[in-house]
């Protein structure tokens, strides 16, 4: 229940202000595993940006590519030695 209460303040918090509160966002980190799914299609250029955008407390990062032209595992490769 405790999970269930600290996602639903986190939630709220991002609604009202437009950003989780520090303490909301400690207690998610703390009591969750949050995962992100990246679907792309020809995003090569938009990995960089996007791998940077996501917040410390993600724990996992999940890449799927719908079978791109533009070869985005370089991209990934030079994110993953930065």
């Amino acid at each position: 229940m405790m999970k269930r209460k600290a996602m639903k303040t986190a939630i709220e918090d991002v609604v009202t202000t437009g950003s989780p509160s520090d303490s909301a966002s400690e207690k998610v980190a703390s009591t969750s595993t949050v995962s992100v799914i990246i679907p792309t299609l020809n995003e090569a250029g938009n990995i960089p940006y996007v791998l940077n955008s996501i917040p410390s407390w993600v724990q996992e990062v999940v890449i799927v590519d719908g079978r791109s032209s533009d070869t985005p595992s370089g991209s990934l490769v030079s994110c993953i030695q930065a």
